[in-house]
């Protein structure tokens, strides 16, 4: 234990050190931690807080408490704080508030950065019975709303303790308390080799909630029979990813340690090494397919999208996470025969030098193999910011659905972009995993066409409230308009309020909405139309900023433009670089602005009639929105 308790303060001193040293742009922000070295006091608290530290226990009766050991070092939980009364049935509930955790964590986990929390915990039951009543069972609760007893409050928490021999480390939801194994509902089960069963182990626990992905990690390792090892340090087993968004969105302000059990004597449950972190979520590169419309253009590809002459067109289109130059990509994907025929009519690259082709299996798998592939080329991309790569165009499907799947019979990764991000002529491969497939309806896409809107636009209606208004033409199959508000450009929108269709047709259609709720600094703003059968539409993005002081803000103006279009920039904490980039991803300007307030005029006479993207990046600053052309 001495040993332990040396390199315990040993990694302290190390942790404490990476994390003030650490680059600020990659390194995660510590917002809590303790490792139970201070504070500390051999006696026991049946009720209230512990010493001088940010923890409260909450018990149903005097045989139940908790204390900071003095000897171990450890946040102890016990059924044996008074010797003097018979053992009782109970629980210790030990919980520190997450409203007092540093910036930038949210205790609405959805709204956030990524969270990942770090913990070792240990009970000394051989076989810990679960949650209800009279069971053996430990928890430590990541994130909760606030409880005093153990069926009240919702949330979500790592369980060790189930009926039966086997008893995995589980990742749970649950509901109205953490005091019954109905209340609990798996999201992640560890069940890799040697992981899957514990009793009285030593136990390191690492978690993750993505708010990108609305995405769960657990990593975890068996630290033996005799100690903790810090579970910020080695190497943690990944156990599975889950996804479950049941109360990420709403205010979960407290975190807690939780060991309840039955009337044995000295029975005891220990937590150590308790950190959390958060670090900015990224979406990652995306591929999907955009159904384009007759004539749509995207770098050197037309659109010949024509249902009376048996054609239908899509672009694939790629969202990058990095801002750089792509230099390569490929895509190997299967589509399906069209009654035992080739169905591909066209294949090639909008935006360089064409590496196409496909393999025709049709007689004897009714498949296809679809090479969309390019090289030697120099295309600017800005990270979130969407461009069409490559069109490929199909007869329209006779019967059923023509799918384009990933190849997963090739033996790398099937769809890659070489990505130059450091300007220096060298490239790395971005591995697009978020692949979106295609299933194709002919009867479907050919009679519902995307509508089209005319104009999309956000701005302050009084003080915290937005206006906005759009209008669309060429309504068929509209049910309605959800409005998605974020607070960044590139972040998670929240559906905040629904406009239904007016379903006027071929006609022109006026819309309004009124956002009371804005928050101060930026506000993104989108609409996602959703039609009778479920396919959907998003707008542009808008921008309403309420600033508070020193605040970045970004006006463009006119929008649409003709001639001149004038960059103003008021409060920039910092020097950046705004591009503007066409439709096919190409930078066709490019300035640097200095902090503090700048205006400079773009003359667009020379550019194309279309739509552009305004891409501003700093080290801290992002800002995207979209201009058009007009002749």
């Amino acid at each position: 234990m001495r040993d332990y308790l040396f390199r315990k303060r040993l990694f302290s001193l190390f942790f404490f050190i990476s994390i003030i040293c650490a680059p600020s742009i990659t390194a995660q922000v510590n917002v809590f931690t303790d490792d139970f070295s201070t504070n500390t006091d051999d006696a026991w608290t049946a009720s209230g807080g512990i010493t001088s530290s940010a923890w409260t226990v909450f018990t149903p009766n005097v045989d139940w408490g908790a204390r900071r050991s003095t000897i171990t070092e450890y946040l102890e939980l016990t059924n044996d704080v008074d010797i003097a009364v018979p053992n009782l049935n109970g629980y210790a509930l030990v919980t520190t508030p997450t409203t007092s955790f540093g910036a930038p964590y949210s205790t609405t986990l959805s709204t956030g950065h990524v969270v990942t929390w770090s913990f070792n915990f240990r009970q000394t039951q051989s076989d810990p019975g679960g949650f209800n009543s009279g069971d053996y069972g430990m928890a430590f609760i990541l994130a909760g709303q606030s409880a005093t007893t153990n069926t009240t409050g919702s949330g979500y928490a790592i369980v060790l303790g189930q009926s039966g021999t086997t008893d995995p480390i589980r990742l749970v939801s649950y509901t109205n308390g953490i005091g019954a194994i109905a209340n609990l509902t798996n999201v992640i089960v560890s069940s890799t080799s040697g992981l899957s069963d514990f009793g009285n182990q030593f136990i390191s626990v690492r978690v993750s909630y993505r708010p990108c992905l609305n995405q769960w990690d657990l990593s975890i390792r068996n630290d033996g029979p005799s100690e903790f090892e810090n579970p910020l340090a080695g190497t943690l087993v990944f156990q599975s990813t889950g996804v479950d968004a049941l109360y990420t969105g709403i205010p979960l302000d407290m975190m807690a340690a939780y060991w309840q059990g039955s009337t044995a004597a000295n029975r005891t449950a220990y937590f150590d090494n308790i950190s959390v972190q958060t670090s900015p979520c990224q979406q990652p590169s995306t591929m999907r397919w955009v159904l384009l419309d007759e004539f749509t253009t995207n770098g050197t590809c037309v659109s010949t999208s024509d249902c009376e002459a048996d054609m239908i067109c899509y672009g694939l289109e790629y969202t990058p996470l990095y801002t750089g130059v792509i230099t390569s990509y490929t895509s190997i994907l299967f589509v399906d025969c069209n009654g035992g025929a080739n169905p591909i009519v066209t294949n090639s690259t909008c935006v360089m030098s064409d590496m196409s082709g496909f393999l025709d299996f049709c007689v004897v798998a009714d498949s296809i193999s679809m090479f969309c592939s390019a090289n030697t080329g120099n295309i600017r991309i800005g990270r979130g910011v969407s461009l069409i790569l490559h069109q490929v165009c199909f007869t329209v499907p006779t019967n059923g659905n023509l799918n384009i799947t990933k190849d997963i019979t090739f033996q790398g990764n099937p769809i890659t972009v070489g990505v130059d991000s450091a300007g220096a002529g060298g490239s790395e491969i971005d591995v697009v995993n978020n692949y979106i497939p295609l299933s194709v309806n002919g009867a479907i896409e050919c009679a519902l066409l995307p509508l089209r809107w005319l104009e999309f636009s956000a701005s302050k209606r009084g003080e915290l409230q937005s206006l906005l208004s759009w209008s669309t033409s060429d309504e068929i199959n509209n049910s309605h308009f959800e409005i998605q508000r974020s607070g960044t450009v590139d972040g998670q929108f929240q559906t905040i309020g629904k406009v239904p269709s007016t379903s006027a047709g071929e006609g022109v259609n006026q819309y309004q909405f009124i956002d009371p709720h804005a928050a101060r600094g930026a506000n993104y703003y989108r609409l996602r139309q959703i039609d009778y059968d479920g396919r959907s539409d998003l707008s542009p993005v808008r921008k309403v900023t309420f600033l508070n002081s020193n605040t970045l803000q970004i006006k463009v103006w006119p929008n649409p433009v003709s001639e001149l279009l004038t960059i103003a920039v008021e409060s920039a904490s910092e020097d950046f670089t705004i591009n503007i980039f066409d439709v096919g991803g190409r930078s066709v300007w490019q300035s640097k602005f200095h902090s503090g307030n700048s205006i400079q005029y773009v003359n667009v006479d020379s550019l194309a009639a279309g739509v552009y993207s305004i891409l501003a990046e700093g080290e801290s600053i992002r800002y995207v929105e979209k201009v058009g052309v007009i002749r």
